[in-house]
Formats: C-alpha cells, sequence, structure tokens
C-alpha cells in the first residue's frame, strides 16, 4: 500500500493482512504523504533491502512533515529490512503506538522494530518484542535527518520485551540511543539481551531521562540495564526502577565509560547481579554523581553497590545498603 506524495491521503486498516510484499523501502506500507491508522489486521512477511520491512513513513521534499502513523491495534511480525525491520520513520515524521504489537521483525543492520531517523516516536501501550537486528536492538533512535533535526523517543507505558541481536551483534538489546532523546515515565524494558555486548535494556550514547517505568531482567557483558557512554552521553535517573538484570561482566544496572553525565536523583537500583563488578561500574575518568534514590540488594564478586575504577563518584543524598560482594571488597 502506498500513500503518494503531495496527496494528503489516509489509509485506515482495521482487519486483513499485507503479506508478503517487496520493495526497496516500505515492504507492506509506504507513508510519502498522509496518514496510516492501524487498528487490527497484520502486516506480515514482508521485505525491503531499505529501510521499513513493514510501515516507511516518509515525506519527500518537505521540512515540516505531515506524515504519521499510528498504531492502535494488529500486529506487525515477521518483516525484514535493512533498517527497521517493522517500522522506519525519517525526516521529522511521527509514529505513535497505543496499543497492538510488532515482533518477530528481523533488522539485518540497524533496529529490528522501530528505526527513527530525525523522527518522533510515542509510545503509551502495545508491545515490541521478540525482534532481532544485527545493531540497535528493538528501537533506534538514532541519525540525523537533512535539515539537521534529531530524533526524540517518549515512552509512557507498553513493553519493550525479550528483544536482542542477530550473530555477535552490537551494543543495546532494548533501546539504542545514538543520536537524539528518549524519555521514559512508564512501561517495561525487559528480557532484552545484548549478550555479545553491552547495555542489556538500553545503550546511550546521547540522552536518556528516566522517570518511571521499569528496566529489569535484561542482561549483557556490561551495563545489564543500561550503559553510558562517550562525552555526549547525558543520563539523568529521577524515578523508576532497575532490578534483577545480569552481566557476565560489569555494571549489572549501569555501565559508565568515556565520560558521559550520569545523575542519579531518585529511583531503585536493587537486586541486580554482576558476574564481575558493581550495579554502578565506574571507568575511565567518568562521573556519577548521586542526589538521591536507593542502591540495595545487588550481588557482585567485588564492589557490591558501586564500583570506581578510575572514575569518580560522589554522594550527596539516598541510600546504599544491602549490597553483597563474594569477593574480598
Amino acid at each position: 500500500v502506498y500513500l503518494s506524495a503531495d496527496s494528503k491521503a489516509y489509509f485506515e486498516m482495521n482487519g486483513g493482512v499485507i503479506s508478503n510484499g517487496k520493495a526497496s523501502s516500505g515492504g507492506g506500507v509506504y507513508v510519502d504523504d498522509g496518514l496510516f491508522k492501524m487498528t487490527g489486521g497484520e502486516i506480515t512477511g514482508n521485505t525491503c533491502g531499505g529501510w521499513g520491512g513493514g510501515v516507511a513513513v516518509f515525506e519527500s521534499g518537505s521540512a515540516d512533515c505531515d506524515s504519521k502513523f499510528i498504531m492502535e491495534g494488529g500486529k506487525i511480525t515477521d518483516n525484514t529490512a535493512s533498517n527497521g525491520g517493522a517500522v522506519a520513520v525519517y525526516e521529522n515524521c511521527e509514529f505513535e503506538m497505543n496499543g497492538g504489537e510488532i515482533s518477530g521483525n528481523t533488522g539485518n543492520s540497524y533496529s529490528a522494530g522501530v528505526f527513527l531517523s530525525g523522527a518522533v516516536f510515542t509510545m503509551t501501550e502495545g508491545a515490541i518484542k521478540d525482534n532481532k537486528s544485527l545493531y540497535g536492538g528493538a528501537v533506534y533512535v538514532g541519525d540525523i535527518d537533512s535539515n539537521g533535526v534529531k530524533s526524540a523517543f517518549k515512552m509512557t507505558g507498553g513493553e519493550i520485551t525479550g528483544n536482542g541481536h542477530i550473530g555477535t551483534g552490537d551494543n543495546g538489546g532494548g533501546v539504542t540511543v545514538a543520536s537524539g532523546a528518549f524519555t521514559m515515565d512508564g512501561g517495561v524494558i525487559g528480557g532484552n539481551s545484548a549478550h555479545t555486548a553491552s547495555g542489556g535494556g538500553v545503550c546511550v550514547y546521547d540522552r536518556f531521562i528516566f522517570n518511571g517505568g521499569e528496566i529489569s531482567n535484561n542482561s549483557a557483558i556490561n551495563g545489564g540495564a543500561i550503559m553510558a557512554y562517550g562525552e555526549d552521553c547525558y543520563f539523568e535517573m529521577n524515578g523508576g526502577v532497575i532490578s534483577e538484570n545480569s552481566v557476565s561482566q560489569n555494571g549489572a544496572a549501569i555501565y559508565v565509560s568515556q565520560k558521559p553525565t550520569v545523575i542519579i536523583n531518585g529511583g531503585e537500583i536493587k537486586n541486580n547481579k554482576a558476574v564481575g563488578q558493581g550495579a554502578v561500574y565506574i571507568l575511565e575518568g567518568s562521573e556519577v554523581t548521586m542526589n538521591g534514590g536507593v542502591i540495595t540488594g545487588n550481588t557482585s564478586t567485588n564492589g557490591g553497590g558501586v564500583n570506581v575504577l578510575q572514575g569518580k563518584f560522589t554522594l550527596n543524598n539516598g541510600k546504599i545498603t544491602e549490597n553483597i560482594t563474594t569477593g574480598s571488597y
């Protein structure tokens, strides 16, 4: 299905199946100028060599994109693309997910679920689950569009669960914030895996504000829940829960590397487990400031709550209590 350029087209899908399509981009539905609303039905088995195996949202030749995809029900499943196995959104266009399911899709390069390039994604309900990509996890917040606009992802509900990588993969099993901002006010990011890399739940290179919700039961080599990496990275935790995440090396909850800005103002970091060191692991000249919140019940070989290696940790308020080390310190 193609919503053609300059037509302000409208397509509503309440049932039925769109399947086995092939295109350079937008294997199932291509929105070039218009609104696509999905309340039911299934988009499945579509493929493309570019972006948006199931749905692609774009508007050619315009700095102010009017194209939008609203998903309130139905399924987008078993689609394949290079970028955005299920959905790809470009050039300041919008995707709003209020229900439905995005599952079992494949991204041969970046993101099996939702790929953003200078676009806006809002998630209030629904599930993004069991998708696999080479890089970028289930949701990839990245790339600057042709007008210099960064991507933005706001999550107030729903779940991002059971996503991971093809083969060796790269950082970020659930969400990767490469260029843009991710704000999480609610919902669950759980059971995702970066099994050969870092950031099982969320991998942050740019900006992540965590106000509420749950990041739990994710796994990675380092940074079971979150990896904050690089001088351009800003991570702020004001609420929510980071729990039951695990790593085979360091930073069961948060892995802090290469001098990002990390501030903990509230919330709970609890019951995470590292085979190596620390629920919060700080290294390579990095700094973490804790103004509130609780770090409790975490287990590691050394530094059960916080482990600082070549970095700095400032505790102004909050509690670090009842953490366990199985090693010597």
